[in-house]
C-alpha cells in the first residue's frame, strides 16, 4: 500500500499478491496480483465531526468495478464511526455500511493497544443464499480486532494485528459460507504491518 496526502487530499494505490498455492482462480496462475485498488479520497474535520469521501477502483482478477464512499466520525468516547459504500459499477445499486467503535489504550508513551469493534450491513442484489433469486438485505458481518503500534525510529512502524470476523445472522452465514474458499463462516486473521510516513 502507497499513499501519497496533502491538504486532506489522498491518493493510495493497494495491491495484493497471492503466494497460496493450495487455490488458484481458474485460468489464472496462483502466484501472482490477483488484485490492485486505486482511491482518491478527501478527509477533514470540523471541531469534533470528522468527515471524508472517496472513490475506489477495485482492479481484481476477472471482474472490476469501483464505488464512492462517504464517512462520519465524532471524537468522543469509543470514537464512533460510520461509513457507507455504494457501487456504481459491475454490482451497480448494490451497498455496504459500517458502523465501527474503538478506544485506545496507552502502553507507554510511544505505544498503545487499540481495540475495535464493527458491524455491518449488506444490500446485494439478487444474491439470497437460499438460490431464489431474491435481493439479500441483512446485518451481515461483526469484526472485534486488537493491534499494538511499535514505533522503530522516528519513521517507521511496526504494527501487530489480529482480527476476529463473524456472521451476524444466520443468513448472512450461508452467504459467506459459500463465497468462502475454506467454506466457513467465521474467520480469524491476522498479521504484521510496517509503514514508513515522511
Amino acid at each position: 500500500s502507497l499513499t501519497a496526502s496533502y491538504m486532506g487530499f489522498s491518493a493510495n494505490l493497494w495491491a495484493n499478491l497471492d503466494i497460496d498455492d493450495d487455490y488458484s482462480i481458474p485460468g489464472y496462475d496462483s502466484n501472482l496480483w490477483n488484485e490492485t485498488d486505486f482511491t482518491l479520497s478527501y478527509d477533514g474535520a470540523y471541531e469534533k465531526l470528522g468527515y471524508g469521501v472517496g472513490w475506489i477502483y477495485y482492479s481484481v482478477l476477472g471482474s472490476d468495478t469501483q464505488e464512492f464512499y462517504a464517512t462520519v466520525s465524532y471524537d468522543m468516547l469509543l470514537a464512533p464511526s460510520f461509513t457507507i459504500y455504494y457501487d456504481t459499477d459491475a454490482l451497480a445499486g448494490d451497498w455496504y455500511a459500517n458502523f465501527g467503535i474503538g478506544h485506545s489504550f496507552t502502553l507507554t508513551e510511544a505505544m498503545s493497544l487499540d481495540l475495535g469493534l464493527s458491524v455491518s450491513y449488506y444490500s446485494i442484489q439478487g444474491a439470497d443464499p437460499s438460490g431464489s433469486g431474491a435481493d439479500y438485505s441483512e446485518f451481515h458481518d461483526g469484526v472485534l480486532s486488537a493491534s499494538i503500534s511499535f514505533p522503530v525510529g522516528e519513521y517507521l512502524t511496526i504494527t501487530p494485528e489480529i482480527y476476529w470476523s463473524f456472521p451476524l445472522s444466520g443468513t448472512a452465514g450461508d452467504l459467506i459460507e459459500a463465497a468462502s474458499i475454506s467454506n466457513d463462516d467465521n474467520f480469524v486473521y491476522g498479521g504484521v504491518s510496517a509503514s514508513f510516513s515522511f
